[in-house]
């Protein structure tokens, strides 16, 4: 399938790709955990100022738009 951090990006299924420490995570866990919190308390500040409303839209267009099909006749 390829699915790839990079791509889930490109497709707009996730909201960002955290670079690991040189080395990896498990080489740096300290260094990763900072990264990983401060990704974390950007994306959910900016969550909270959307209402859960549009939240609920936004995360219906954004899995909706998630591939394409197309129906052949049988």
């Amino acid at each position: 399938m390829g699915l790839t951090a990079q791509r889930l990006a490109q497709f707009g299924l996730i909201d960002e790709v955290l670079e690991e420490p040189l080395g990896g995570a498990h080489r740096d866990p300290a260094a990763m955990s900072e990264s990983l919190k401060e990704a974390l308390t950007r994306h959910l500040a900016a969550l909270e100022e959307v209402s859960r409303d549009e939240l609920r839209a936004l995360r219906g267009e954004k899995i909706a738009a998630f591939g394409v099909y197309s129906e052949t006749p049988s």
